[in-house]
C-alpha cells in the first residue's frame, strides 16, 4: 500500500483597507475662500470610495489609512521605493499616471499615508500584499476627481445693445461678472474710437469685487472728448484670484 504524505493548507486572509479619511487641503490662493475638507472614503470597494463634489486641482491630499492583514514595507530605502511604486497609483485621466508618496506610521505598520495634489481623475488604486504574498481579493481604489479654476465670465447688461446718443448724453453702463471662486478685480475700459481714425484712452472705473462682480459709471460722453461721429467703447474686464506658475 503506498501512501502520500499528508498535506497542509494554510488559510491567510487578503489584504484590505480597514478604514480610511481623506484630508484636502485648497491651494493657498483660495484659502481664505474655500476651506479645509475631509472624508470618510471607506475601505475602497464600494461607493464611498468616490469623492462628490470633486476638489480644486492643486488642492494638497492626504489619504489616512487603516490596513488590514498588510505586509509591511521594506525598510531598505532602495526597496521601499520599488514599493512604492507597485503599492499605489495614481490615474489622472488625460494627464496621465503618477506614483504618489507613500509613508508608513513607523510605530504601527498598519497606518499608512498617501499624498498627492489633486489633479484630473485622481483614481488611487493600491497593491498591497500580505501574508506569503497574498493579493487583495477585490480591487482597491478610491477617487478623488479634480476640476480647474474656471475664468470668470463678464458682460455688459446694461445698456442691453449699441445706442446712439448726443454728445451731452450721460448713458448707464453696467457690467458684472462671476467665478465659481472669486473675482479680484472688475473694471470698465473706456476709451473712444475717433471718426477720422484712430482710439484713445478715456477712463477706467473699478467695480466691486467678490463671487458676482459689478460695475457701473454713468459716462459723461462731453468729458471723454468724443466728438459727433466719434464712438466712446466700454470694455468690461475681470480677473480672478487664480494664480498661474
Amino acid at each position: 500500500v503506498m501512501e502520500t504524505l499528508p498535506g497542509r493548507v494554510r488559510r491567510v486572509r487578503p489584504p484590505s483597507v480597514a478604514s480610511s479619511r481623506l484630508r484636502a487641503e485648497p491651494p493657498a490662493y483660495v484659502a481664505a475662500t474655500v476651506g479645509v475638507r475631509e472624508a470618510d472614503l471607506g475601505a475602497g470597494t464600494d461607493r464611498r470610495s468616490t469623492l462628490s463634489p470633486p476638489l480644486l486641482a492643486g488642492s494638497r491630499i492626504e489619504l489616512s489609512l487603516v490596513m488590514k492583514d498588510a505586509a509591511p514595507p521594506p525598510m531598505d530605502p532602495a526597496q521601499l521605493a520599488l514599493w512604492t511604486a507597485r503599492t499605489g497609483r495614481i490615474d489622472a485621466g488625460a494627464e496621465g499616471a503618477a506614483v504618489p508618496s507613500v509613508s508608513v506610521d513607523p510605530e504601527d505598520a498598519a497606518r499608512w499615508t498617501i499624498r498627492w495634489n489633486a489633479s484630473g481623475r485622481g483614481v488611487v488604486e493600491l497593491l498591497p500584499t500580505g501574508a506569503f504574498g497574498v493579493v487583495p481579493s477585490e480591487r482597491i481604489a478610491f477617487e478623488v476627481p479634480a476640476t480647474e479654476d474656471a475664468p470668470p465670465t463678464v458682460a455688459v447688461v446694461e445698456p442691453a445693445a449699441d445706442e446712439a446718443v448726443t454728445p451731452d448724453a450721460r448713458p448707464l453702463v453696467v457690467a458684472e461678472a462671476r467665478d465659481d471662486l472669486m473675482v479680484t478685480r472688475i473694471w470698465l475700459d473706456v476709451s473712444v474710437v475717433r471718426a477720422a481714425g484712430g482710439s484713445e484712452p478715456a477712463f477706467v472705473e473699478d467695480g466691486k469685487p467678490g463671487t458676482e462682480a459689478r460695475v457701473e459709471r454713468a459716462v459723461d460722453i462731453g468729458s471723454t472728448g468724443a466728438g459727433p461721429g466719434d464712438r466712446v467703447v466700454c470694455v468690461p474686464r475681470a480677473i480672478d484670484a487664480f494664480e498661474r506658475d
